[in-house]
């Protein structure tokens, strides 16, 4: 198994900061409205701002677990913790949303002069005119929830680690038979996150800790499957719309279209990389969750005693 730090990272790769790649792209006056266009598309396929609650969620079950140190007892189902979880997930959301707007400011830019400077208007068009098409609106509603349920999956895996127990709402009730495993995997194989994923993840600057090729890979399936075991209600209910479509979807992502936007990923990893040291994007992100957790580390200890001493004395 894996750590809550590793899947938080992986989490958060996908989330907050996926869309928010650091880029040396210079920014040589303003773009094409068809760049802008398909800007906003691939930032949607990124993930957008959907997952931003899951992201804080995962933050907030991390430092419930800080200030509840080593009671057994603090966990779901602990009568204090929805109170408690809820007050952290509030500050949280207070004090990092700035800092989440500015991202996504920065990283609209970014990806306008990325895709300008990396695709030729020929590719542009090209991916344009697929995402506008009959096929291309129906792949960016198939990918849009997929990423909600990859998102709320992964979230509810970290927030269930952290707090000692699982997500009952979504555990499945009798095991899936081996054929519905593997036709669930194969639709979350044709999620857009799973083709740029591994790209963003080998750069340097990626949140989470450093680790090798393989037990990254293991890390990333692991995920996958507890997405495909605990969210298999809606998986299959994806698989029952959207299953005529696979072959095309799967031809589109194997395309010199689509293969080239994959470079224009590949280009701002290694430009994160290069200059991930002069970024102050992910420092601010930083600076500002870590100076929102000293500011209100106190307040959240207290109401973990409160609600501790009263669970104690109700005994």
């Amino acid at each position: 198994m894996f750590s809550v730090g590793r899947a938080l990272g992986w989490c958060a790769l996908i989330g907050v900061f996926a869309s928010s790649a650091h880029s040396a792209v210079a920014l040589k006056g303003p773009v094409g409205k068809e760049v802008t266009a398909l800007r906003e598309t691939i930032l949607e396929l990124n993930g957008g701002n959907a997952d931003i609650d899951s992201a804080i969620n995962m933050f907030t079950a991390l430092q419930m677990r800080v200030i509840g140190g080593n009671d057994d007892t603090w966990k779901s189902g602990h009568p204090n913790w929805t109170p408690v979880f809820n007050q952290i997930r509030d500050d949280f959301k207070k004090d990092l949303g700035p800092v989440l707007s500015a991202q996504a400011r920065a990283s609209a830019a970014l990806w306008d002069h990325a895709l300008a400077a990396h695709l030729s208007p020929a590719e542009v068009e090209g991916l344009t005119r697929f995402y506008s098409s009959t096929l291309g609106r129906r792949y960016l509603a198939f990918q849009e929830r997929l990423m909600s349920i990859e998102a709320e999956g992964s979230s509810s895996l970290v927030v269930g680690l952290a707090s000692g127990g699982g997500s009952p709402a979504h555990d499945p009730i009798t095991p899936p038979s081996q054929a519905r495993m593997e036709a669930r995997q194969k639709l979350i194989a044709l999620s857009w996150i799973s083709q740029w994923r591994p790209l963003m993840e080998t750069a340097s600057g990626s949140p989470g800790p450093k680790i090798g090729g393989s037990e990254r890979k293991s890390i990333d399936d692991a995920m996958d499957r507890a997405v495909a075991e605990t969210r298999g209600a809606e998986l299959d209910e994806l698989l029952q719309q959207y299953e005529q479509d696979f072959d095309e979807y799967s031809a589109f992502q194997s395309s010199s279209l689509a293969k080239a936007l994959l470079g224009v990923y590949a280009e701002l990893a290694k430009e994160d990389a290069e200059t991930s040291s002069q970024s102050t994007i992910q420092a601010d992100f930083k600076n500002a969750l870590e100076t929102s957790v000293q500011i209100h580390t106190p307040t959240w200890k207290s109401a973990y005693e409160v609600g501790r001493e009263a669970a104690q004395t109700a005994k």
